[in-house]
């Protein structure tokens, strides 16, 4: 799926960083992790992500977002999946 700068980094970047250095420093465990990109109806581009995480037997790692895909200065047309700098 196509996502933004901003979509990436830093929002979705917060969370992909936290199951990262769980698993670094607990290698014996597990993370269930799922990101699931949110469409309404037809349309070309995402309007965002719905993030989640959840540390197996403990909650060291819990989190279930939704994160916009946006960019400061640009217009998404997520129905043709343009874009227009503003």
């Amino acid at each position: 799926m196509t996502g933004t700068r901003h979509l990436n980094d830093p929002d979705m970047l917060i969370y992909e960083n936290e199951v990262a250095t769980y698993l670094k420093s607990s290698p014996n465990n597990y993370v269930r992790y799922r990101v699931t990109p949110i469409f309404r109806n037809n349309e070309l581009l995402t309007r965002g992500v719905e993030m989640e995480g959840q540390t197996v037997n403990s909650n060291d790692v819990h989190f279930h977002v939704y994160i916009f895909n946006v960019q400061d200065g640009v217009d998404l047309n997520c129905s043709n999946g343009s874009k227009k700098v503003s």
